[in-house]
């Protein structure tokens, strides 16, 4: 038997259920006379119970875990129910699809091969919930529970400490005086004072950086979002450009020294790098009440609002581009088509215009009474809840509170081309 014929045994036997096999099988393994219900260790030998017998693990090597999760393998329906025929695979990307499609649904979402997002298999859950479909409520819940069991094996898996998250790259203080040297030659000094030119300077450091750590183990995991983009560059890079405190944004100051290089003896540029903490905290603790003040004006304006007409009959509406981020928001909501009101009733009924311009029926063009509302305008789904109008329109406070608190966790800034022929039209 050998590592992946033992995986194979470990699924059909439900150990991918239990905490104590992965700490097991994907630990070091060292201490002489160790033994559970998975195996012994006997001097520099480990031995696997396997349906009553004791067979050596023949295939580890001394001082690395029994399995690796990146190591391939090929599985097939008879391992787990939500395979069609086969597929070539990692043990890691299995053990994903163990605990959080097989476990809570069966076969009734397919297999993923490749890395799995949470976000993303919950909208697929949550359209099935609710076309009420195949899914039931109790399967959801067990999902829940799935989700819960697969946080605790990142104490196992998960990597967030290597030498090159610790230590900067050691040639960064050389790039820097270089691509200065650049920026200087191309713009002149002026460039220090411009916000756009400053995050050109930033993201060229990124670059380097990023090269540095492409192959960590960490990048793209723990090495990711907010600490790749903004905690590494302040530490390691520069640490970039910050506004006044007054938030005005009109007084831009550079400080291209990073943490590494110990404060900087520039009083104008200690002073930004302290304002940026204090204003972060400030945002954080006085501002957030915005969220909340909005909150209560949208809540007044729009308490009143029923959905009580079945149709206003209106015809005219409002003029959508399809694309990929909005398909799910138009689910369940109606199209005009020669003057007749079509329900998108799924996915598939409004990716037919994906990247084609429709005309929704919208509570913006609605002529129900009384200035409420109509079910057809609504759309399906809000259309169940009557009293509901006010609940949606709490949306806009949340993107005001968001906002207020992206501040104290060093919201990233980037550059992007604007097409201006896809603003106005």
């Amino acid at each position: 038997m050998n590592d992946l014929e033992y995986f194979r045994y470990a699924i059909k036997k439900r150990f991918l259920s239990k905490i104590n096999w992965y700490s097991t099988f994907f630990n070091i393994m060292f201490k002489d006379g160790f033994e559970n219900e998975y195996l012994k260790i006997s001097g520099d030998k480990i031995f696997l119970k396997v349906e009553g017998d004791v067979i050596e693990a023949k295939w580890w090597v001394k001082d690395t875990p029994l399995l690796n999760h990146k190591d391939v393998i090929e599985l097939s329906k008879e391992d787990l129910p939500n395979i069609k025929t086969s597929v070539r695979t990692t043990i890691g990307i299995c053990i994903a699809n163990y605990i959080l499609l097989c476990k809570p649904f069966k076969d009734k979402i397919p297999y993923v091969n490749d890395e799995i997002s949470i976000g993303k298999l919950e909208s697929v859950i949550a359209e099935d919930l609710s076309l009420g479909k195949t899914i039931t409520i109790e399967e959801y819940i067990s999902f829940v529970n799935a989700r819960t069991f697969l946080s605790r094996l990142s104490r196992i898996f998960t990597i967030s400490a290597t030498e090159k998250t610790i230590l900067p790259p050691k040639t960064i203080i050389s790039d820097k005086k270089k691509i200065i040297e650049e920026m200087n030659k191309k713009y002149g000094d002026s460039w220090k004072k411009d916000r756009v030119k400053i995050v050109e300077f930033q993201e060229k450091l990124k670059e380097k950086y990023k090269e540095y750590v492409k192959d960590d183990p960490t990048y793209g995991k723990f090495l990711s979002g907010k600490v790749l983009n903004n905690a590494a560059p302040k530490k390691y890079l520069a640490f970039g450009a910050e506004v006044a405190f007054d938030n005005a944004g009109n007084n831009v100051q550079l400080t291209e020294e990073s943490l590494l290089e110990e404060y900087p003896n520039d009083s104008k540029k200690l002073a930004t790098m302290f304002n940026s903490s204090r204003s972060a905290s400030f945002d954080r603790g006085n501002e957030t009440q915005k969220g909340g003040t909005v909150a209560k004006y949208v809540l007044r304006a729009a308490n009143s609002v029923v959905i009580d007409t079945e149709d206003c009959g209106v015809k005219v509406g409002k003029k959508v581009l399809v694309t990929e981020n909005n398909i799910k928001m138009l689910i369940g909501r109606y199209i005009i088509i020669s003057g007749k009101s079509i329900l998108l009733e799924d996915k598939s009924a409004v990716e037919k215009y994906l990247n084609k311009y429709i005309v929704i029926r919208s509570p913006q063009r609605c002529l129900a009474k009384n200035n409420n509302l109509c079910k057809i305008c609504t759309g399906k789904l809000l259309a169940e809840h009557k009293n509901g109008v006010s609940l949606v329109v709490t949306d806009i406070s949340s993107s005001v509170l968001n906002e207020s608190l992206k501040k104290m966790h060093n919201s990233n800034i980037t550059l992007a081309k604007l097409d201006i022929t896809k603003v106005i039209f």
